[in-house]
């Protein structure tokens, strides 16, 4: 047997040697992102089952404590696993409606925060799925209500936080699975609690604002364009069934949002603002709407 042969004791003892040294070198992240690399299917399970299972958690819940744990794990989620695995996880989970109610209900200033960053992190990662959801669903325009009030003045501490964040943003990639806002919840706790406070709803407002100025950008205009089309449409159906004596066409155009399947057919936000929650109370407090509404549309509903 020859010293140099791989079979040798003392070669395996410095093939050995060599691994230990190289496992001593890997950090904990490092040990992470292997595992997640070398472990697909396992964590694509898990994704399926995790993010659904948070978003229900958070909204049979009014515990603030819990809700702010829920969107902590799943901010880390959406930033770290591959697209692939976070567009099948997602795929189930109306989560732009999701992101909406948060953002529209305001329950706490930290969930809100959580909502933006949440609503940044999937137009970053998931541009082509999300951009369009978020305007029909009305993320974009609770976050332009948010940018359109006036910010109070900032304590310094906070607005030198802001500052630092909107520097990591400029330099950070759009293909970046990692937002550098995915701990501004943890930041934010660290910080003086009375200059929190007073100064939230002001850096909500900044924050609402860069989000608009990065996001809102030309290559949107036709998305914007098409969700606006789609509201002005259910806006005229909800005039002229206020106006119109033989309501039956609209009836039937009204039903036809209903029975396209769940990620075209007409969202909450287009429900509640387009007037046609309003415009069918009407009908159904009269006799002769009563009759013209109930067997057309369920008609419809049957036959699609």
């Amino acid at each position: 047997m020859y010293l140099d042969d791989p079979a040798t004791p003392k070669h395996r003892s410095r093939r050995r040697s060599s691994n230990a040294r190289t496992e001593e070198k890997e950090t904990p992240d490092d040990l992470r992102r292997r595992l997640l690399i070398e472990n697909k299917p396992a964590l694509k399970r898990f994704a399926g089952i995790l993010l659904p299972t948070l978003t229900d958690a958070y909204t049979s819940t009014v515990n603030l404590n819990v809700r702010q744990k829920v969107l902590t794990a799943q901010l880390k989620m959406i930033s770290n696993m591959d697209t692939d695995i976070l567009k099948d996880a997602l795929s189930g989970i109306q989560f732009a409606s999701h992101l909406a109610t948060i953002l529209s209900q305001q329950d706490h200033p930290s969930l809100v925060f959580s909502g933006i960053d949440a609503a940044e992190l999937l137009l970053r990662r998931l541009p082509d799925v999300y951009r369009y959801h978020f305007y029909r669903e009305g993320v974009i325009a609770e976050i332009e209500k948010l940018a359109s009030k006036t910010p109070d003045p900032l304590p310094l501490n906070l607005e030198e936080e802001l500052s630092d964040d909107s520097e990591n943003d400029d330099h950070m990639g759009s293909s970046s699975p990692v937002s550098s806002r995915s701990s501004s919840s943890s930041r934010h706790e660290t910080s003086n609690i009375s200059d929190l406070v007073s100064g939230m709803d002001s850096s909500l407002t900044l924050q609402a604002k860069r989000f608009i100025e990065i996001h809102e950008k030309d290559e949107t205009a036709a998305m914007k364009g098409k969700a606006k089309d789609i509201m002005d449409s259910l806006t005229g159906l909800a005039e002229g069934l206020q106006t119109n004596k033989h309501p039956a066409k609209l009836f039937e155009k009204l039903a036809a949002f209903f029975n396209a399947d769940s990620l075209k057919s007409i969202s909450s936000f287009e429900l509640l603002n387009s007037g046609i929650v309003e415009a069918l109370l009407s009908i159904l407090q009269s006799i002769p709407g009563m009759s013209f509404f109930l067997p057309l549309f369920l008609k419809l509903k049957l036959t699609n």
